[in-house]
């Protein structure tokens, strides 16, 4: 489960991308953090394929939407979601790794999943064999009663937040 990263830029439209400044490949972020490609939009923010120039891995960023002025409470709701996110740990849940600014970029990092989220492989299949259904619905369950455990509810989990690796795990 993630909150918005994954998939492909099938993901973001060109519609949506249309009203947004996307990062171009190549921008350094933070002096660490370059980007490769964006990988989706959401109603937060756009989230970036990343290279950790530091640790010489790749990421997701996640960034707060750079036309919208972060006011003091969408700062506060950014920060709530990494603190409660770092509060579960489980094979099945993305890990947030640090937020961070930039000017006035705001950002945080996450785990990249090299996969699609389920909304895309459902637009292209039409539906799921019932096995990979019954596989899928069990890794969110183990996920949600992991976040569960922590008192942590998700609060939008929809098919465009659940990302599918290459084996089929969410």
């Amino acid at each position: 489960m993630s909150g918005e990263a994954g998939g492909g830029d099938e993901q973001a439209t060109r519609t949506s991308l249309d009203r947004h400044h996307v990062l171009p490949a190549g921008t350094l972020v933070a002096g660490r953090y370059r980007v490769q490609s964006l990988l989706g939009v959401g109603a937060m923010g756009m989230v970036y394929r990343v290279r950790d120039e530091r640790l010489r891995l790749d990421v997701a960023l996640k960034v707060l939407r750079p036309e919208r002025a972060p006011d003091a409470a969408m700062l506060e709701r950014f920060e709530q979601e990494l603190v409660l996110a770092r509060q579960v740990t489980h094979r099945h849940v993305v890990r947030i790794h640090d937020i961070g600014q930039d000017g006035d970029l705001h950002f945080l990092t996450m785990d990249h999943v090299d996969g699609r989220s389920l909304k895309q492989i459902l637009q292209e299949r039409g539906k799921l064999e019932p096995a990979e259904a019954v596989a899928i619905a069990r890794d969110l369950a183990e996920a949600l009663a992991a976040a569960h455990a922590q008192a942590v509810v998700h609060r939008d989990l929809k098919p465009a937040n659940v990302l599918v690796d290459g084996a089929g795990r969410a």
